[in-house]
């Protein structure tokens, strides 16, 4: 028993002394060794295997089963303090998701180049001008840099604002370009400020402000207009401004009866049950033959409930419903009663004028008059009977088409000769620029353009639109 302790104490200071040796290597050896490949450990492993079967004799040597770097020393980091430890492997940057997802990033847009192209003027001021009218001014835009630069387009913050530039200009280094733009009064006095932006390519875009006046030749007293439910009308005054007479042509809605007469001052009669039985839109237009005010344009301002009524009645127009039952005893309405000529009814509009159910001045939405629509009919009896009762043979409509238009496109020339021997205007033009022999030649027949050409029709007019002659209308359309 004794002999085994000793021998035992034995091994112990052996195995003591050989674990001493082995944490006092130099750290750098200790760090090669942990850090040699896998392959090599195992062949260093089979090494004393085979020296152990050669030699018999040799004592095993005896290695710590952990890396010399992690036995307690005097520098080992405290609890905690993770900067001993060793990292794991670092992944590369090309296999990192964050890296993938970057690539997959679109880049950032090159920015832009200091700006080169200059407006002048800066500010374009196209002074003033009646609202019937349009304002017109030059710019030019100029390229100050040292390299070829592309004007892609030109867009203007409002349609009553054009230009005639030509996108996709190429503006070389010192060039310029001229470039026209022009503004409409829109039939309203006010102090205009609209913009007109050029996109550049590759620099910023350049902003120029157009400023203008518009007057008015023709005033309005009440602006906007407001509904009287009381007395069911308003009174509004139209003054001309230099003493001109004019006459009023139209008014859209129609819901005023207009005077015959020329005159510096016209009173219309608004009509507020005519109002709700037309109505589209609170915007209100009357349209004038004065040589400097041809469109006066306000607003019906709605209170709350009116707003209601007013949104209800075009819901259900549009979707196709009845529209609010109305008082039989009322008048008919234009458009019901332009539906009862164009369906070869006109006696019985006749009848119902007669008995106080409709007005011979009635209008559809369109501001297209009863007379206009039995001329167009080519109902000679209803044409002739409108006129005995009143209506007016020049009354246009929205574009300024007046009755004997609308008899040109007529199947019937009889109803052309009618309205010339009631004073119709042979030359009257429309907002295109068209006269009835245009209409005759494009949409008419044969025999009423020789009932317009024999009453004096002038066969070399031009429209201001497509720059047609009767000629040309007919070779296209007639």
């Amino acid at each position: 028993m004794k002999n085994h302790i000793n021998k035992l104490t034995a091994l112990l200071a052996i195995s003591a002394s050989v674990t001493l040796l082995s944490c006092g290597q130099p750290q750098s050896e200790a760090t090669a060794e942990a850090k040699a490949p896998v392959a090599a450990q195992t062949e260093s492993e089979a090494k004393p295997e085979q020296a152990k079967a050669q030699n018999p004799s040799v004592k095993p040597e005896l290695k710590p089963d952990h890396p010399a770097s992690d036995h307690p020393t005097k520098d080992k980091p405290r609890k905690g303090d993770s900067s001993g430890v060793n990292a794991p492997p670092k992944i590369p940057a090309s296999l990192s998701s964050g890296a993938a997802n970057k690539a997959n990033q679109p880049t950032d847009p090159e920015p832009l180049k200091s700006q080169v192209i200059v407006a002048i003027p800066a500010t374009l001021d196209l002074g003033k001008f009646s609202t019937s009218e349009k304002g017109t001014g030059s710019v030019a835009l100029k390229n100050t840099g040292d390299e070829a630069v592309t004007i892609t387009r030109a867009k203007a913050s409002c349609g009553c604002t054009t230009s005639d530039f030509k996108n996709g200009t190429v503006l070389q280094p010192g060039e310029s370009t001229e470039i026209s733009v022009t503004m409409d009064g829109k039939g309203r006095a006010r102090k205009m400020s609209k913009t007109v932006t050029f996109t550049i390519e590759g620099y910023p875009a350049v902003r120029l402000p157009v400023v203008a006046e518009t007057i008015s030749y023709v005033s309005i007293d009440i602006d906007p207009v407001t509904i009287n439910e009381e007395t069911g009308t308003t009174i509004i005054t139209l003054n001309s401004v230099d003493d001109q007479p004019f006459k009023v042509t139209s008014i859209l809605p129609a819901i005023a009866d207009l005077p015959e007469e020329s005159s510096s001052t016209h009173e219309l009669v608004l009509e507020w049950d005519a109002f709700w039985d037309v109505v589209r839109t609170t915007k209100m237009t009357i349209r004038l033959d004065h040589p400097l005010c041809k469109e006066i344009t306000t607003n019906v301002r709605l209170t709350a409930e009116q707003r209601q009524r007013l949104n209800a009645i075009i819901s259900d127009r549009r979707s196709g419903d009845e529209l609010p039952t109305k008082d039989p005893s009322r008048p008919l309405t234009g458009d019901q009663l332009a539906r009862y000529i164009k369906g070869g009814r006109g006696s019985k509009v006749l009848e119902y004028i007669d008995s106080g159910l409709g007005k011979f001045n009635a209008t559809d939405k369109a501001g297209v008059t009863l007379l206009s629509a039995a001329a167009e009919a080519g109902d000679v009896e209803t044409t002739v009977g409108l006129l005995k009762l009143g209506a007016q043979v020049e009354r246009v409509d929205r574009v300024n088409r007046t009755p004997i238009m609308y008899a040109a496109r007529s199947k019937n020339p009889e109803t052309i000769q009618i309205l010339l021997d009631a004073g119709a205007d042979i030359q009257a033009r429309d907002r295109l620029g068209n006269t009835p022999l245009s209409w005759a030649s494009g949409f008419g027949t044969s025999s009423g353009v020789q009932v317009l050409i024999d009453a004096g029709a002038d066969a070399n007019t031009v429209d201001t639109v497509l720059g047609y002659t009767p000629l040309l209308w007919a070779a296209g359309f007639g």
